[in-house]
């Protein structure tokens, strides 16, 4: 039940998105566009925001059977 939940939390995210034939498309680090995502720029964001993001929420994150590079990744 939960994952048609998240189907269409997905699909509405999406809706508006565009796709276009021979256009290149990359991941873009919004809070700075000249270098692009950095560690620092993240420990920014972070320390900035009110309150900070609850511990339970990167438990499975770093799960012993998360691939180590999808958990350096996340």
């Amino acid at each position: 039940m939960w994952e048609e939940e998240c189907v269409r939390e997905c699909s509405a995210l999406l809706h508006d998105i565009v796709l276009h034939d021979h256009t290149s498309d990359r991941w873009k680090w919004l809070l700075d566009h000249v270098y692009s995502y950095t560690m620092k720029g993240a420990y920014h964001l972070l320390a900035s925001v009110d309150e900070p993001p609850a511990m339970g929420l990167f438990d499975n994150v770093w799960h012993k059977h998360v691939l180590l590079k999808v958990s350096l990744f996340a």
